[in-house]
């Protein structure tokens, strides 16, 4: 009988026909090595993700801290102060405020949140008209955007020539954009702009030449025609009486918006003053039925591209620097010549720029004349009005100048429609 062969080469214990020697035994045998772990591909892409997106905000953020930065000139930009005597601003006054107050300074531990007496999550159900109208005023899209558009018209401004400074300066404030806002009727007494006519009218509100080509060399009037259309606008000799019937158009609707007002009678348009003899005839008289003042008013429409006015526009671009001479040249013309006879006289002018902005002196009173709750509705519409009559009468003068100039027939869409303007309008009447 043969006993179990005992060899070297056994490889464990306890295996059948396999046996260690006394006192001895093999050790365990090191466990198999894990398998390598899968690559993460879905955190590692979160990941870049993540960086990818706080990279593009930081960024984001930079372009926007860049474009907040503005020139030196951008004090020109910001409101005069209500005081005349409070220091000028610099351009640190164009910096967006905050839209709402920072949280005070608490003490470690604090929470700047708002205490509602609720310890559980907010409700599902939405708030109430009470509690968004009584809520915290957040700051609109707008609002967090004012600071760097307004860098951006700044340095857009301070690149500028000075007769490009002051067609800028012409479309800033002061009512300009009124005609923008009025709805399209139709009619004599319409605010509608057709389509040629607006797309004249909205290269010259951005700057740009009226028309792709440019008029020619000269006039047909002998002075030089210019690209930017601005000698069809204002010194053409043969578009005078085009001037004059937008002229009249708006002593028409002034004289129309006062006579439709409770608050005052006796309107007449176009009378001589009593103690000139004749030599003064201002365009509309009107008097106040509360307090029996006669007041006295003479309209203009004046051009903001003087050439002696174009250095005071460009160091103040938000005030109508052409509107204000042109007011006081009336109220120096008129005032002298106006005679009390036991009831007292006064004298208002009625001026506007020829891109829209309305006189101080003719805002302040168009405010008190047409002031109230239920007045202020009538004054909006005659302002719109008139700001629709000033663009549409600059899109006809380009349509007669640059056919003058080129020799072909003038034609201008919707003006036989009956527009303000237009062959059907009143104002067409008072001089051809």
């Amino acid at each position: 009988m043969v006993g179990p062969r005992t060899s070297a080469s056994c490889r464990g214990v306890g295996r059948v026909g396999c046996s260690a020697p006394p006192g001895r035994l093999l050790p365990d045998p090191a466990p198999p090595p894990l398998p390598p772990a899968p690559h993460p591909q879905a955190a590692v892409a979160e990941a870049s993700a993540a960086l990818a997106l706080r990279r593009g905000l930081l960024e984001l953020l930079d372009a926007q801290q860049a474009h907040a930065v503005a020139p030196a000139s951008a004090g020109l930009w910001a409101p005069p102060p209500p005081d005349a005597a409070a220091p000028p601003r610099d351009a640190d006054a164009l910096a967006l405020p905050l839209p709402y107050p920072l949280p005070p300074t608490c003490d470690a531990g604090a929470t700047t949140a708002t205490a509602t007496g609720q310890h559980s999550p907010a409700s599902h159900s939405p708030a109430t008209w009470r509690a968004l109208l009584g809520g915290e005023a957040r700051a609109t899209q707008r609002e967090l955007s004012r600071a760097a558009h307004a860098a951006a018209r700044a340095r857009l401004y301070h690149e500028l020539s000075l007769w490009r400074r002051a067609g800028m300066a012409a479309c800033q404030g002061g009512g300009a954009a009124l005609w923008l806002s009025a709805l399209p009727t139709p009619g004599v007494e319409g605010t509608a702009i057709a389509g040629a006519p607006m797309r004249v009218a909205v290269r010259l509100w951005l700057g740009a030449p009226p028309r792709s080509v440019p008029p020619g060399g000269r006039c047909r009037c002998g002075r030089g025609a210019d690209a930017e259309g601005r000698h069809f606008m204002s010194a053409c000799l043969e578009l005078a009486p085009l001037r004059a019937r937008l002229h009249h158009h708006v002593v028409h609707l002034a004289v129309e918006a006062l006579r439709a007002a409770p608050s005052w009678k006796d309107v007449v348009a176009e009378i001589a003053l009593p103690a000139s003899h004749g030599a003064l005839r201002p365009d509309l008289r009107a008097t106040h039925a509360a307090s029996g003042v006669v007041v006295w008013a003479d309209a203009s429409i004046t051009t903001p591209f003087y050439e002696r006015a174009m250095p005071d526009a460009a160091v103040a671009p938000l005030r109508p620097v052409t509107a204000a001479a042109r007011e006081a040249a009336k109220v120096a013309k008129y005032a002298p010549a106006l005679v009390g006879r036991g009831t007292t006289h006064t004298f208002t002018p009625l001026v506007w720029e020829s891109y829209g902005r309305i006189g101080p002196a003719t805002r302040r009173w168009l405010r008190d004349a047409l002031g109230g709750p239920l007045r202020a509705g009538a004054r909006a519409t005659l302002l719109r009005r008139v700001s629709v009559a000033l663009w549409r009468s600059h899109s006809r003068a380009v349509a007669i100048g640059y056919s003058r100039c080129l020799g072909t027939a003038a034609v201008v869409e919707g003006e036989g429609e009956g527009g303000p303007l237009g062959p059907n309008s009143l104002g067409a009447h008072v001089v051809e």
